[in-house]
């Protein structure tokens, strides 16, 4: 019996959604208290950052699944906006490719600049560290290293059982890397931009066709779009 089409998703779909409700609720709920000058003040505030970050978040996503679905060509099955089971959380893109699987966690961060800054003080320098737009960005790291062991268990409860080479990457887009050529690895996480990324999951590697697309099915079932 044929397996069922996969349901590849949409990149930025559930970000998107998150957005449009919070933007409708400030809405509705600016021309309730407001009915005769709720539309002026609409048009002349902004929306809370908390809101606007929906919005920016559905478009890092966007920009990421562009550049993995013009890898279909190299053999790579793309799944977009995958939802955790018993959680509220999401994995914003899988890519099943001929080299391994690949985690990918998309960050929009235009115009922040990544550098590795050594920790700690001046007599008792920690290890370096991952710092985005001046910020620490040790959480986004070890949100890409759970989404990493969740991809495992999943795979595992597929029957799917080490061989297959699983990497974790955090896209940056738009961010300011200076000198770096081929971006950074902070643990178990490959920290890059698209088109860096685009390149890494796209070279060439031992899987087959059919095991990249049976990786794919597995993880379609087992992560189903948000």
């Amino acid at each position: 019996m044929r397996a069922a089409p996969i349901d590849h998703g949409e990149a930025g779909g559930s970000a998107r959604r998150e957005y449009d409700r919070r933007s409708a609720r400030r809405e509705m709920e600016v021309r309730d208290r407001h009915p005769v000058v709720g539309g002026f003040l609409l048009a002349m505030t902004g929306e809370p950052q908390a809101t606007r970050a929906w919005a920016q978040g559905a478009i890092g996503e966007q920009i990421v699944g562009r550049h993995l679905d013009q890898l279909a060509g190299r053999g790579v099955v793309t799944l977009h906006d995958r939802r955790v089971p018993r959680s509220a959380a999401n994995i914003d893109h899988l890519a099943v490719a001929p080299s391994g699987i690949f985690v990918i966690d998309a960050k929009y961060r235009a115009g922040r600049k990544v550098e590795m800054r050594k920790s700690g003080g001046f007599l008792h320098w920690g290890p370096r560290r991952l710092v985005v737009g001046g910020r620490d960005a040790g959480p986004m790291l070890e949100a890409s290293a759970w989404q990493l062991t969740v991809v495992r268990r999943a795979l595992r409860s597929a029957g799917v059982d080490g061989g297959v080479p699983l990497r974790a990457m955090l896209v940056l887009v738009e961010a300011q890397w200076g000198r770096s050529t081929s971006g950074l690895v902070v643990g178990r996480v490959d920290v890059l931009w698209p088109k860096a990324m685009a390149s890494r999951v796209g070279a060439p590697g031992p899987l087959s066709p059919e095991i990249v697309t049976r990786l794919a099915e597995c993880l379609a079932a087992q992560l189903p779009p948000a």
